[in-house]
């Protein structure tokens, strides 16, 4: 694992779209459209510069990209001090169920709690069974209190909390 750098973008949006394209497109609205790698581009590489975020990659023996995961200071209006937040996991559909997305996240929770933090959330997709499923597995509940509808899906996400 390292941190991402801007030089990873095209391939950090080429696997985006792929996880995507066959873990959400199936669960999600038929109304929802795949975004084009044109629109990710950009706000992904100004979110590299983002204070209080870090960005790790997974990268296979071959130098593929495998997977990556955005964490760091929570955005939610209710969250406590000393919340974190699971801000996005991406595996590469070649690579689920490899353990790729659980040394992700597990090294994420690790340097979160280097970091001071206490708890982390994350929001998923209600409908998501596989990812709710793998973030049950690793400790995380729904805390029923959150739910939002996604913005550019419109399907309802559900919070995830755990304790660091």
């Amino acid at each position: 694992m390292r941190a991402a750098t801007e030089a990873d973008v095209d391939a950090m949006v080429d696997l985006q779209l792929a996880a995507w394209r066959d873990g959400f497109v199936p669960i999600l609205p038929s109304s929802f459209a795949l975004p084009a790698a044109e629109e990710f581009r950009p706000r992904l590489a100004e979110s590299l510069a983002t204070p209080g975020v870090r960005k790790l990659l997974a990268i296979g023996e071959d130098g593929r990209l495998e997977g990556w995961i955005s964490f760091g200071a929570n955005r939610d209006p209710d969250a406590p001090p000393g919340t974190g937040e699971v801000r996005g996991l991406n595996v590469h559909p070649d690579d689920w169920r490899s353990g790729v997305g659980r040394a992700l996240v597990e090294r994420a929770l690790e340097l979160l709690t280097e970091g001071g933090y206490e708890e982390v959330t994350l929001w998923s997709f209600e409908e998501n069974e596989r990812a709710n499923a793998f973030y049950e597995e690793l400790g995380f509940r729904r805390d029923g209190a959150g739910q939002r509808r996604e913005f550019s899906a419109g399907a309802l996400e559900v919070r995830y909390r755990r304790p660091l």
